[in-house]
């Protein structure tokens, strides 16, 4: 009897033993306070469609020679009239871009109005010349080509230039002989230059953007009759029109 009680005893002692180990055995990890998961701004691919608009200055406008004969016989005088005037100049642009490694190429087109004009005038053996020439607006037809450092774009640019223009012509001699015109011209030309553009997030680029534009020969010519019929004056222009723009740039792209 004494040997069963003493059997019990042990067997109890021996698996609350068991129990304890165990129980010092089990260890319930104390959770960490969820870390906050970094969020990485894409960045642009350059690729797609894209929308924008473009504001800045016109200027370095050249005014004509005008070359003049006081009379038929008289030789003829060349005189440098050129007063240009730097505008503003802003417009809308439209555009698509791809990107093959680190080279973009794309094409767009742009319109712009614009502002100044080129004045010329001048007075000599009782014969008056003055002249007021004014671009309206401008549009271009380009490609380009670039070179990305991720988001950065530095780019060359070219193509085809269109521009509606406004002239007002007025000549007058000592005898009575005038001449004066009005008109409206469509002219067409090119366009070169360059620019960098920046993505500020993978929708948006702001850019700087440099255009030299030629749109050709502009000439005129006026012959000034008296009351009497005879030759007042003759008198030509030797005239192109050329001018750069610089422009700020901003762009909405697509994905």
């Amino acid at each position: 009897m004494l040997l069963r009680k003493l059997a019990v005893i042990a067997a109890s002692s021996m698996m609350s033993t068991t129990i304890g180990a165990s129980a010092a055995d089990l260890v319930i990890p104390e959770r960490s306070p969820s870390e906050p998961i970094a969020i990485v701004e894409p960045k642009g691919t350059w690729s797609g469609l894209y929308i924008g608009g473009q504001g800045g200055a016109a200027f370095g406008r050249d005014g004509p020679d005008v070359l003049f004969d006081p009379t038929p016989l008289s030789a003829t005088t060349v005189y440098d009239t050129g007063n240009p005037k730097a505008g503003f100049s802003g417009g809308a642009r439209i555009g698509y871009d791809y990107r093959i490694g680190d080279i973009v190429v794309g094409a767009l087109t742009d319109i712009s109005l614009m502002s100044g004009s080129t004045d010329r005038g001048f007075s000599v053996g009782g014969v008056d010349f003055t002249t007021k020439d004014r671009i309206d607006y401008l549009g271009t037809v380009r490609g380009r080509i670039g070179y990305t450092f991720d988001d950065l774009l530095v780019y060359g640019t070219g193509g085809f230039a269109y521009a509606g223009r406004s002239q007002s012509t007025s000549v007058s001699g000592p005898y009575g002989g005038s001449f004066s015109e009005n008109k409206d011209k469509f002219d067409i030309g090119y366009t070169v230059g360059g620019g960098i553009e920046y993505l500020i997030d993978p929708h948006v680029s702001l850019g700087l953007e440099y255009l030299y534009t030629d749109l050709g020969k502009s000439d005129w010519s006026a012959t000034g009759r008296n009351a009497a019929g005879a030759i007042d004056f003759n008198a030509r222009t030797n005239d192109r029109t050329d001018f750069s723009t610089l422009w700020a740039t901003v762009s909405y792209r697509f994905d």
